[in-house]
């Protein structure tokens, strides 16, 4: 997905000028950049919460005494 997004950066970035844009459309290779970095941010954020509540819910409960004792 993130190549789909830099992908369409390079190929819109190169267009020429024209009135509604007169200094051309380079500055857009930022913007799709910073929604594939975006992507890669929330997805491994995803993972790493999928990955947690896996862990937490494979977890043993321990319910011994000697667990509570201070």
């Amino acid at each position: 997905m993130n190549e789909v997004f830099l992908l369409a950066a390079l190929r819109r970035s190169r267009r020429p000028a024209d009135t509604r844009h007169p200094f051309g459309y380079g500055k857009e290779r930022f913007f799709w950049s910073l929604l594939a970095a975006v992507g890669i941010f929330v997805r491994g954020g995803c993972f790493s919460s999928s990955r947690a509540s896996r862990h937490c819910a494979a977890a043993p409960r321990r319910t011994s005494a000697a667990m509570w004792r201070a």
